[in-house]
């Protein structure tokens, strides 16, 4: 009897249990409901993942938020580097969306991994952590063609002008496919330097090849922060990476065609007579170069602008001095540039100001062309009538004798 007893009495709490509504725990109330990426990922590409945090709690925030995330293997070890970023705060029923990007290793092989999430805060008004965490499959599968720099290295990071750095490249071949004809690239674009190698050899799938290239740093650079960038390719795949290079105790670079011109300040010239300005232009760059000029700013008060000559080819570090002549036509301060451009790109500029004295309405040229005009016109007339007082005009003399019957 007391067995039936202690039975039906097990029965009724269980019951009563299963009736209870359980009320959610701290823990549960803050959670990862949702990581979205794309799938699969091939080896040396970016895992890029959206994490969704979720509170569900009515009357707390979550703050101090870390969120981390890794990839593991089938052996749980760690596959590249981990991945952390900070969250201030969720608010009360409120989700939140954080992006997370794993490198996934450019020589990992084809399989199944794990990507792990985890997200730790505690509640604003008090001191308990509170924790979440997700984890599920995701595949790396090998592009057709494919190259990866697994390394770059700089034999200096910090250089001076004129000095030289060595670039070590390691490439690795991460495709299904054997690759042929791949270059190497190293340059500095903004100093206008570059090198390249290119294999001879065969790079087969899984191998990799170590390649040296050195750069000249140009004896006139500014002092700053360039990019080394290291570009590999062939005609199936290609990558590139980045590594900084700092410049110091460099000779001052002046910009590439520079002009000089006599400090003479407002030049005096006269209305209606040509007037000639000369300049001086320098090639600073490191290798030859072509510029072409033009004159602006003058169209209003001058005619007849050209620049002689009107384009130069100069070595590097070579000047030469061209002339810009003019009339001007208008009375007063005024004042133009001349322009220095290096194919369809401008690269220079030099203002003169200039007093323009008299009051000219045309050119010297404009009346001189004009009184021939006037000198032909005379010349004509009296000629005509020379020819009609001396009965110089045949035609219309016999027309006077002719008798009609």
């Amino acid at each position: 009897m007391n067995n039936v007893v202690k039975t039906l009495l097990a029965f009724l709490i269980a019951g009563i249990m299963l009736a209870t509504p359980v009320a959610a725990t701290e823990s549960n109330k803050f959670a990862i409901s949702d990581v979205s990426f794309e799938d699969p990922v091939a080896p040396g590409q970016t895992l890029t993942a959206t994490v969704t945090l979720d509170n569900i709690a009515m009357t707390d925030d979550v703050k101090d938020i870390t969120v981390k995330a890794w990839i593991e293997d089938s052996n749980g070890d760690l596959v590249g580097t981990k991945f952390s970023t900070d969250v201030v705060q969720l608010h009360q029923d409120c989700e939140k969306d954080v992006p997370i990007s794993i490198a996934v290793p450019s020589n990992t092989e084809e399989d199944t991994y794990t990507l792990w999430v985890t997200a730790e805060g505690k509640w604003e008004d008090a001191k308990e952590k509170v924790t979440a965490s997700w984890n599920g499959p995701f595949d790396v599968e090998q592009a057709e063609h494919g190259l990866a720099i697994e390394n770059v290295k700089l034999s200096a990071n910090t250089l001076s002008a004129g000095d030289s750095v060595d670039v070590a490249i390691t490439v690795l071949n991460n495709g299904q496919n054997d690759e042929n004809g791949v270059v190497i690239k190293a340059a500095i674009p903004e100093l206008g330097v570059e090198k390249s190698v290119k294999l001879i050899n065969t790079l087969g799938q899984y191998a990799e090849t170590t390649q040296y290239i050195t750069l000249q740093l140009p004896e006139k650079v500014q002092d700053g922060l360039y990019t080394v960038k290291v570009t590999v390719y062939n005609d199936k795949a290609g990558t590139s990476a980045n590594e900084d290079l700092v410049v110091e105790n460099a000779v001052v670079a002046k910009p590439t065609g520079a002009i000089t011109q006599p400090a003479t300040g407002v030049q005096t010239i006269e209305a209606g007579k040509g007037a000639v300005f000369s300049m001086q232009v320098t090639n600073n760059a490191q290798t030859a170069k072509t510029f072409s000029f033009t004159v602006g700013g003058a169209s209003d008060w001058t005619s007849n602008v050209r620049v002689d000559p009107a384009v130069i080819s100069l070595g590097a570090g070579e000047s030469e001095t061209v002339q810009i002549h003019m009339i001007p036509t208008q009375a007063g301060e005024h004042s133009f540039t001349l322009f220095v451009s290096d194919g369809a790109t401008t690269i220079a500029g030099q203002q003169v100001k200039v007093a323009v004295t008299g009051n000219a309405l045309g050119t010297d040229t404009d009346a001189g062309q004009s009184l021939v005009v006037l000198l032909i016109f005379v010349l004509v007339a009296a000629f005509a009538y020379w020819r009609y007082q001396t009965g110089g005009f045949e035609g219309s003399t016999k027309k006077l004798k002719q008798i009609y019957y």
